[in-house]
């Protein structure tokens, strides 16, 4: 079975001043696939996540969403066209409950999606909705800001580092959340450092440099790259 590519990321270029923070950048990504995005601190993996979600215009290459071209689209109309983000340090609403900003974000991006009533139960929060956000620990937070991203219907969701601060067993947890969520035909680009952690989750991983992707693959064969070791384990 062909499977349709839901992001398509061709050449995209953004530059802060003299600084190339994405040089040519090129990304596909299919339906359902879980893709691991890698690389040191510095290397673009952040600024490409704003790019394709709309938090920053890029200065060159092209941004499609479901064969959309949304290049030009600011980030609240590219969730309408199916793609979200978590962040590394969520910012829930703190006064409201954890139902309510989830359905603030269902509200605004997802009334014609299907998976409003199941986000609270696929992230693990349902006995937790009526729960002031203020009260959730860092842990529950990130669940949250899944929960809000979801709410939304991405075809197409970053997930930015959520594993970081969790011991084994909730990284296990974490995994399996995120293959379900998979299966319901979202596609999951994985952002992380924990690279266990990513060989257990995805079907591939690309590892960026200074702008520009210099492996493409799974990981055994990444961990065997020479380039790869060079510029992101150290050598």
């Amino acid at each position: 079975m062909t499977l349709t590519n839901v992001l398509e990321v061709d050449g995209v270029v953004k530059s802060f001043g003299g600084f190339k923070a994405l040089n040519g950048v090129s990304l596909k990504v299919s339906q359902g696939e879980i893709v691991g995005l890698v690389g040191p601190n510095g290397c673009g993996k952040t600024t490409l996540v704003n790019v394709v979600s709309g938090i920053y215009s890029c200065d060159g290459g092209s941004v499609r969403l479901g064969g959309k071209d949304v290049t030009h689209l600011p980030a609240h109309k590219r969730v309408l066209f199916g793609v979200n983000r978590t962040f590394q340090v969520p910012k829930p609403f703190k006064d409201m409950t954890v139902q309510e900003n989830v359905e603030l974000a269902w509200n605004f991006g997802g009334r014609h999606g299907s998976l409003r009533d199941s986000v609270l139960g696929t992230t693990g929060l349902e006995d937790l909705k009526d729960r002031v956000t203020s009260t959730l620990n860092t842990a529950q937070q990130k669940r949250l800001d899944l929960a809000r991203a979801l709410a939304t219907n991405p075809q197409v969701l970053f997930v930015d580092e959520l594993g970081a601060g969790l011991n084994p067993s909730e990284l296990s947890d974490l995994a399996e959340m995120l293959r379900g969520i998979s299966k319901l035909n979202v596609a999951l680009i994985v952002v992380e450092h924990l690279m266990g952690f990513l060989e257990a989750l995805t079907t591939r991983v690309v590892v960026l440099e200074a702008g520009k992707e210099i492996f493409e693959g799974n990981i055994k064969d990444a961990i065997r790259d020479k380039k790869v070791v060079e510029v992101f384990l150290g050598g």
